[in-house]
């Protein structure tokens, strides 16, 4: 049973996790919740996944990614800092515990025309997509 995180302080989304790949057994109603500061933008959402293997699946991104620069990666910290032409993304997964994971994105649009929260919420659903879980947006 999922745990609700409760952070908000922009807009609040709901991410629904219904199934994952083969031989994992369905996931629960994670939160992604969203924030706005002043330049940077933040999602967070909680994945029942030990921390490696979410930094694993951030790395399989970035490999698949040509358009994707690698400014730093810390796997002591499963930290991962990217740039795309103006935007940067930032990306670590913090332990909550053995198997359960709070995913922290946070993205700067720079002058892309993009808006942080459409760069925070799209890097949140590829990385989703990588490990396997369903993933549906929905406004709280």
């Amino acid at each position: 049973m999922c745990l609700p995180l409760l952070l908000a302080v922009g807009g609040v989304f709901m991410l629904q996790s219904c199934t994952v790949g083969p031989m994992r057994a369905p996931t629960q109603t994670g939160m992604v919740l969203y924030a706005q500061g002043a330049r940077q933008h933040t999602a967070t959402v909680q994945l029942q996944l030990p921390p490696a293997e979410v930094y694993a699946a951030m790395k399989r991104v970035l490999q698949n990614r040509p358009d994707l620069k690698l400014i730093n990666s810390n796997e002591r910290r499963h930290l991962i800092e990217v740039m795309q032409g103006d935007k940067s993304v930032t990306a670590q997964a913090t332990a909550l515990d053995g198997n359960l994971t709070l995913l922290f994105v946070w993205t700067d649009a720079g002058e892309s025309g993009d808006t942080g929260r459409d760069v925070a919420l799209r890097a949140v659903n590829e990385l989703c997509r990588e490990l396997a879980v369903q993933c549906q947006m929905r406004d709280q």
